[in-house]
């Protein structure tokens, strides 16, 4: 039995996963950078922006299919946009940390796709919940 919840708690779940390696990794490669420092923040923040538009755009689906189109091209647009404001902010924040921001962003775009992908199939498939 399916569950309208379920999506989004695999969702956040991913995320966090997503995180805790990066952090991981992070503290593995540089120990003497802080942990979560601004791109972590910046990364967890957009993440939870992602997620939120996500359950939305499937709420809205569901309600009306004919708006599929409307949309998933609105997540897919919001998905450039995030990373678009991902980069800016993180090489503003974090100019001395160039190599460790470009991981941060290589990671949420990864993140995103998956997340978009898996949107995506979805409806395809014709799961609207």
């Amino acid at each position: 039995m399916k569950n309208s919840i379920a999506p989004f708690i695999r969702s956040i779940s991913l995320a966090a996963i997503v995180l805790i390696g990066a952090d991981a990794l992070l503290r593995h490669f540089r120990p003497d950078l802080h942990p979560f420092r601004w791109g972590g923040v910046i990364v967890a923040g957009m993440l939870l922006l992602f997620i939120l538009a996500h359950a939305y755009a499937r709420q809205l689906a569901k309600k009306e299919p004919k708006k599929f189109v409307t949309a998933y091209m609105g997540f897919s647009g919001l998905k450039l946009l995030v990373l678009a404001l991902l980069v800016v902010l993180v090489f503003l924040l974090d100019k001395e940390h160039m190599k460790e921001s470009a991981v941060i962003i290589m990671v949420s775009y990864l993140v995103f796709t998956v997340i978009d992908w898996r949107f995506s199939r979805a409806f395809m498939r014709g799961e609207n919940n």
